[in-house]
């Protein structure tokens, strides 16, 4: 039986739950032998339901590609706009209007209330 160390051509990861084992040696369970989801290595984890390999890039991508995590960024993104109170699809986080003249609007009201608020303050 040939041992598949010598048919990858990636090096091995050796993960665990939090971190490496230094040494290699695995306490409390036996190897179980993954393939990484993201990067496509090779490497063997304690838990047989591992799906990505230890790396933090890996662990991201795979998180951030998860149907609930694509759901919440997807209704972060549905506003209302703060001028005409019409629903959007917000093309940035911290969008707060709909069209440049629903943000031009909005401008205009800044600067209206604080030339005004000057003129009653001082």
């Amino acid at each position: 039986m040939t041992d598949h160390r010598e048919i990858t051509e990636r090096p091995i990861r050796k993960a665990v739950w939090m971190g490496y084992w230094t040494d290699g040696t695995i306490e409390h369970g036996r190897e179980h032998e993954h393939w990484c989801a993201v990067c496509g290595r090779r490497f063997i984890a304690r838990s047989e339901r591992a799906v990505v390999c230890g790396s933090d890039d890996c662990r991201r991508a795979h998180n951030r590609n998860q149907p609930h995590a694509v759901e919440r960024r997807l209704r972060a993104r549905e506003k209302s706009c703060e001028i005409c109170g019409e629903p959007f699809p917000a093309s940035r986080i911290d969008a707060k209007t709909c069209s440049p003249a629903c943000r031009q609007r909005a401008y205009r009201r800044r600067v209206f209330e604080k030339a005004h608020s000057r003129q009653l303050g001082g």
